[in-house]
C-alpha cells in the first residue's frame, strides 16, 4: 500500500511538473507571440513614419525647385522683354536720325532687321500720300494687324511715321528657346530631372500636351501626349495629373516607369506646376528607388530577426530577448542618426537654395548699372504708399528727374561716359534723401525719387537741394570734367487720384522744364 502511495504521488508529481511545465511553455509561447507581434507592429509603424517623413521631405524639395524655376523663368521673360523694348527704341532712333539728316533713301535700303535674338519689324509710312513706303513685311502682310509683344513708333519731320515691333510668335519662339536652354543648364541632385510641357487641350483626349522641353530624354522634344497614356501599373496617370492641374494647378504624381537607360521599372514621385500666361507646365521627378529600398531592407531584417527568434527561443529565451533589445537599441540609434544626418544636410540646402533666392529677388529689384531700385520695385513701392495714404491720409511726393542733354553726353564722350554720369549721379541722389525716401532708375537716364511724409512745398525743397548737389558736383571722366545738370518736376499726392496719376503730374512738371530752361524745378 506505501509502495503504491508512494508511486501514486509520484505520478502525481509528474504530472503535475509536466502539466506545470507545459502551462509554462504555452504561457511563455502565448508571450512571445505577443511580444513579437508587438515588435513586428512596432517596426511597421517606425517604417510608415520613416518612410512618409522622407515622402514628404522629397515632395517639399520637388515643389521648391518647381516654383524657384517658375519665378526664374518670369524674371527672365522680363528681361527679355526689357531688351527688347530698348533695342525698338534705339532702332526707332536711328532711323528718325537718318531721315531728319535727308538719308531717307539709306534707312530704304537697310532691309530687314536680324537681330541675334529674332526678328525686329519695321514699318516706315508717308502720312501724305499713307503710303508703305518700307517694311520688313511680306507684300502680303503689310496692311494685317498682328499681335506684338513689343511696339514703338514715331512721327518724323511731320511727314514719316516710323512703326518697330516684335511679333509675339517670334518673341515666343525665342523665349522658349532661352527657357530651353535655361532648363538644360539647371544643375539638379541625381536623383532629380527637370522638364516643361504645354497642355493643348484641358478636357484631354488625344494629345492633349505637347512635350516641350525634357533634358533627360531630349528625342521625345516636340512630341504629343495623351490622357491613355499607361503608367507601368495600368494607372492613367496622365489623366489624374491633368484633372489635378485643371482644377487645382499643381498636381504631386508617384508613379512607376521604365528607366531608359536600365530599362528597369523605378518608382518615381513628380511635381507639376502650370504657368498659366503660356498654358505651360513645369515639372521635376525625384527617384523614390532609394525609399522602396530602404523599406525592403528594413523588411528582410525584421525576417532575420523572426527566424533567430523562432530557432533560438526554447533554448535562449533570455538571450534573444536581451538581443532583440540590444538590436532595437541600434537599430533606433542607427535610423535616428541617419535621419538626423539627413535633416542637417536638408537645413544646408534649403540655406543655399534660400541664399539663391535671395540673389534672384536682389536682381530683381535692383538696376544693375547704378544699384538703385529698379522700375518694378518703386511702383510696387509706390503702390504700398498709396494704399498707406488712402488710410492713414499722411502726404507722400514723387519727384521726377531727367539727365539734362545726356544725348549729347554720350555722343561727345561715349556711352562708358554716360554709365559713368549714371552711376555718379545715383550716389548724388542716394546721399541727398533721407533712409526713408528712395530713388530708383525709371528708365534710361530718367530717374524716380520717392520723399516720404512730405507736401509739395517740401518735395520742391528737396528738389532744389539735388539740383544743386548735381550742378555743383565735379564729374571727371578720363581726366575730361563734365558738366551736368539736372531738371525735375514734382507732384504731392494730395493733388492726384492715385499715385499713376500723380507720376504722369510729375512727369508733365518735368516736361515743362524740359521745354524751357533745363536745370530747375517746376511743381
Amino acid at each position: 500500500m506505501i509502495m503504491m502511495d508512494l508511486n501514486s504521488r509520484r505520478k502525481r508529481r509528474k504530472l503535475f511538473y509536466t502539466a506545470s511545465i507545459f502551462i509554462l511553455i504555452i504561457q511563455t509561447l502565448c508571450f512571445s507571440v505577443i511580444y513579437i507581434l508587438g515588435i513586428k507592429d512596432e517596426y511597421n509603424q517606425r517604417i510608415k513614419q520613416v518612410s512618409a517623413g522622407i515622402l514628404e521631405q522629397k515632395r517639399s524639395r520637388a515643389e521648391f525647385v518647381v516654383k524657384a524655376k517658375i519665378a526664374e523663368i518670369i524674371h527672365l521673360e522680363a528681361l527679355l522683354k526689357t531688351h527688347f523694348d530698348i533695342t525698338a527704341q534705339a532702332l526707332i532712333d536711328r532711323m528718325s536720325y537718318l531721315i531728319k539728316a535727308d538719308k531717307l533713301n539709306e534707312v530704304l535700303a537697310e532691309g530687314p532687321l536680324w537681330l541675334p535674338f529674332g526678328k525686329l519689324d519695321y514699318q516706315i509710312i508717308d502720312l501724305e500720300s499713307r503710303l508703305i513706303l518700307a517694311s520688313s513685311l511680306s507684300n502680303d502682310d503689310k496692311s494685317i494687324i498682328r499681335s506684338v509683344t513689343i511696339a514703338k513708333k514715331a512721327i518724323v519731320s511731320d511727314r514719316y511715321e516710323i512703326k518697330v515691333f516684335l511679333l509675339s510668335e517670334n518673341f515666343y519662339n525665342y523665349f522658349l528657346k532661352e527657357v530651353r536652354s535655361f532648363i538644360y543648364d539647371t544643375a539638379l541632385p541625381e536623383d532629380n530631372n527637370l522638364w516643361l510641357d504645354q497642355i493643348l487641350n484641358y478636357e484631354g483626349g488625344q494629345s492633349c500636351s505637347l512635350r516641350l522641353v525634357h533634358p533627360e530624354i531630349p528625342d521625345i522634344e516636340g512630341s504629343t501626349i495623351s490622357i491613355l497614356t499607361n503608367g507601368h501599373e495600368g494607372n492613367l496617370q496622365s489623366l489624374v495629373e491633368l484633372e489635378n492641374l485643371k482644377h487645382h494647378g499643381e498636381a504631386f504624381t508617384d508613379y512607376n516607369i521604365k528607366d531608359p537607360v536600365s530599362e528597369e521599372i523605378i518608382r518615381k514621385l513628380s511635381y507639376a506646376k502650370v504657368y498659366e500666361k503660356y498654358n505651360w507646365v513645369i515639372s521635376t521627378g525625384i527617384n523614390l528607388d532609394e525609399l522602396d529600398n530602404y523599406v525592403k531592407s528594413e523588411k528582410n531584417q525584421l525576417k532575420d530577426l523572426y527566424r533567430i527568434k523562432i530557432f533560438h527561443f526554447l533554448f535562449i529565451l533570455f538571450i534573444s530577448l536581451l538581443l532583440v533589445i540590444v538590436l532595437l537599441y541600434f537599430f533606433e540609434k542607427k535610423v535616428s542618426e541617419r535621419i538626423k544626418g539627413d535633416n542637417l544636410q536638408l537645413r544646408e540646402e534649403k540655406k543655399k537654395l534660400s541664399k539663391a533666392y535671395d540673389q534672384m529677388k536682389e536682381l530683381a529689384f535692383v538696376d544693375s548699372l547704378t544699384g538703385l531700385s529698379n522700375r518694378r520695385a518703386m511702383f510696387q513701392r509706390l503702390e504700398e504708399e498709396s494704399s498707406r495714404y488712402k488710410r492713414d491720409k499722411q502726404d507722400f511726393c514723387i519727384i521726377m528727374a531727367d539727365i539734362d542733354k545726356f544725348k549729347n553726353i554720350n555722343d561727345a564722350y561715349g556711352h562708358d561716359a554716360g554709365d559713368y554720369i549714371l552711376q555718379e549721379l545715383a550716389k548724388v541722389l542716394k546721399e541727398n534723401i533721407r533712409l526713408e525716401d528712395r530713388a530708383a532708375r525709371w528708365g534710361g537716364e530718367e530717374f524716380l525719387i520717392f520723399i516720404n511724409s512730405a507736401n509739395c512745398a517740401e518735395g520742391v525743397l528737396v528738389s532744389e537741394k539735388l539740383r544743386k548737389a548735381v550742378e555743383e558736383k565735379r564729374f571727371i571722366y578720363d581726366g575730361i570734367v563734365i558738366k551736368v545738370t539736372m531738371t525735375f518736376g514734382v507732384s504731392s499726392s494730395r493733388d492726384a487720384k492715385g499715385f499713376v496719376d500723380q507720376i504722369n503730374i510729375a512727369d508733365q512738371h518735368l516736361y515743362i522744364g524740359k521745354r524751357s530752361t533745363r536745370n530747375c524745378v517746376v511743381s
